[in-house]
């Protein structure tokens, strides 16, 4: 079975060392997931993962970058006002942007898409990447995953998927975007966290993935000048020392 890490070049994969996850890494990797952003894994969902046979959970050790990542904090009413304003102006792409379907696959496929927007033919849900197939798309809605594909031509250009999780600091809301156009991007950014706004109340924590990372930095102004976010000191470039794990997950099929 292989591995895939998101965004690494061959140089990168050779120096990974890599083995199975177990209950008593526990520790080592909370201390890495508390470094990045602290919510993660906390010990249900960790264990949980270690003793899913649908899941193969791997520790690996790099020194290289992983993700860009944004993480944002927002009371949930005065964001889904705000929200609410900032869709007027970019409605003509909003209104493109539909829950996922099966007979999206069909378009998804389409090199335009796979190629272009997906050169690795991965998926984020968090950070944890999916191989691209109708069958971890399933997967993902399965898990109450809330997926966003636009279908303003004969190819999708773009896809975002969202989940959330609670923790004892309050409602975690992630999502990751796979796109190269900036106002389809924004578009999802708005369209995600107004299905957090009406999902969850009180404050939420965003962790927005933005996949092309010539995006990132438009996107995290967007998210903090046009919606008043506050930005959590826990977002850039997570670099990986050598004595750190880094945990994801790979559907097995």
């Amino acid at each position: 079975m292989s591995v895939q890490v998101q965004g690494h070049d061959q140089d990168v994969l050779a120096k990974l060392k890599i083995r199975d996850a177990m209950h008593v890494d526990y520790d080592a990797v909370l201390t890495l997931e508390s470094g990045r952003h602290g919510y993660d894994c906390l010990p249900a969902l960790y264990h949980r993962w270690v003793d899913d046979p649908a899941v193969t959970l791997r520790l690996a050790w790099t020194e290289e970058k992983v993700l860009e990542t944004i993480f944002l904090q927002a009371d949930e009413e005065a964001l889904l006002a705000k929200l609410e304003d900032l869709q007027r102006p970019i409605q003509s792409t909003v209104s493109t942007i539909k829950s996922f379907k099966n007979m999206d696959m069909k378009r998804m496929l389409a090199d335009e898409f796979a190629s272009k927007i997906l050169p690795e033919r991965t998926v984020l849900d968090d950070t944890d990447p999916y191989s691209f197939s109708l069958p971890n798309m399933k997967t993902l809605e399965e898990r109450k995953c809330y997926i966003l594909v636009d279908r303003s031509g004969p190819a999708v250009r773009s896809l975002s998927v969202g989940g959330s999780y609670a923790t004892s600091r309050g409602t975690v809301y992630y999502f990751a975007i796979h796109c190269k156009d900036r106002q389809l991007a924004k578009s999802h950014v708005v369209l995600q966290m107004k299905h957090a706004c009406g999902e969850h109340r009180g404050n939420v924590t965003f962790i927005v993935t933005v996949k092309d990372s010539s995006l990132t930095e438009d996107v995290a102004s967007y998210c903090k000048e046009a919606m008043g976010l506050k930005d959590l000191p826990y977002g850039g470039a997570h670099e990986l020392l050598e004595s750190r794990s880094l945990v994801w997950e790979e559907k097995k099929i």
